[in-house]
């Protein structure tokens, strides 16, 4: 991995124009399912032009609220709360008939990320704001990612970044800021999606420590969100990235 000095300059203007779109939308960001995004959205837009959305389920943790909180804190943005839990049990009330019997699965983990996407996209409809979408890399290069769910969005800031990357940006953020602007829990704490009870996205991925680029996607499996990407032996959508 290059050192974060080699990175390439880009002005905070060009970052700017990238994410704006031709009508100047604002752009809107599911804070704690990308920490990492946000920090970067707000440096290029500044905190007036940032929102973050926390929408918690019942298997998101009080740390990685608490964590979103204090990042919008932080960054001195925008921060809404919007729970999920009454909207997932209706899903689930409304499958009962056609998933009687069967032990639940990535069914129920991806229906949230998915009404977590619908949350968004009618915040943005209603108020104008551009969805950034979460996925890095080497989250997207193995389809650990969520059709119509995290991947709903405008743009998506971290789709050329792997998961190392990502969290040298974010250490290099606060080491700028000379202040821990992203919380510090957020590079300890293993990550997980939080879709189901003591997930954690090493089961299903390498560590981002230890080459979580294409080069690990799992032999003999295929991407289900990258029609171009074919092996010989398919594996089910994702248990869906991210946290809250």
């Amino acid at each position: 991995m290059a050192p974060m000095a080699d990175k390439p300059d880009v002005s905070q203007e060009e970052i700017r124009k990238a994410f704006q779109n031709p009508i100047g939308q604002e752009p809107i960001r599911k804070i704690a399912e990308g920490k990492k995004t946000a920090a970067i959205a707000v440096d290029a837009l500044g905190k007036e032009g940032v929102a973050g959305v926390a929408m918690p389920s019942p298997y998101s943790s009080k740390a990685s609220l608490e964590d979103a909180r204090l990042l919008a804190k932080n960054l001195g943005i925008r921060f809404l709360t919007i729970p999920i839990s009454e909207i997932f049990q209706a899903y689930l009330n409304t499958l009962s008939t056609p998933f009687k019997g069967l032990k639940a699965n990535v069914a129920e983990e991806n229906i949230q990320a998915r009404i977590r996407g619908n949350i968004l996209m009618a915040l943005s409809n209603k108020f104008g704001w551009l969805v950034l979408t979460t996925g890095n890399k080497s989250e997207v290069s193995v389809g650990y990612c969520t059709l119509y769910g995290d991947m709903a969005g405008g743009f998506a800031v971290l789709r050329d970044v792997l998961k190392t990357r990502v969290y040298e940006l974010a250490q290099f953020k606060n080491e700028r800021a000379g202040r821990p602007v992203i919380p510090q829990n957020v590079f300890t704490k293993p990550p997980s999606a939080e879709l189901r009870p003591n997930q954690k996205d090493e089961d299903s991925l390498p560590p981002a420590g230890r080459g979580t680029g294409p080069r690990s996607r799992p032999r003999g499996s295929r991407c289900p969100e990258s029609p171009g990407v074919s092996l010989p032996v398919p594996v089910p959508e994702r248990s869906a990235r991210k946290r809250i």
